[in-house]
């Protein structure tokens, strides 16, 4: 004789006791009641998971992902949000740095750019001191020459 006991989920236990004294009132011997009950209670914790088990857990699992999505775009947000400011902030900094920078190598390239007009007008007139004093020793030599001759 079989006995089928509803079993409504994972949510509700199987109480040996009472499979127990349920069979025991159906004139099933004690060491049988008792066996079935234990098979009964056994089969209660190793059975698989009843089809609505399955789906409260995919719809647990669908909204825990949805969840952690959720909070994961937020946090992607924030991180995007801080890392355009911290950019930003760094572009303004090297444009800043680059303009003093220019000013600067502006600055010293037009006061080298003096000191190397000033050495050229002093080697300019260098050079013509030379060449007017070589020119009259020349000519000097030359009237010289013309005077012995």
């Amino acid at each position: 004789m079989l006995f089928f006991l509803p079993i409504y989920g994972m949510e509700h236990t199987m109480d040996s006791l009472k499979i127990y004294e349920r069979l025991k009132n159906a004139k099933f011997d004690e060491a049988k009641a008792k066996e079935l009950a234990s098979i009964f209670s056994l089969f209660a914790e190793t059975s698989p998971a009843s089809k609505q088990d399955l789906r409260e857990t995919e719809l647990r699992s669908v909204r825990e992902m949805k969840e952690i999505e959720s909070k994961l775009s937020k946090d992607i947000s924030e991180i995007e949000a801080k890392l355009s400011k911290d950019i930003s902030e760094i572009e303004s900094k090297l444009a800043k740095d680059i303009s003093e920078i220019e000013a600067k190598l502006t600055i010293e390239m037009k006061e080298m750019e003096l000191r190397l007009s000033r050495e050229i007008e002093g080697i300019r007139s260098s050079t013509v001191r030379w060449v007017a004093g070589l020119m009259l020793a020349n000519t000097g030599l030359m009237v010289s020459m013309l005077k012995f001759l």
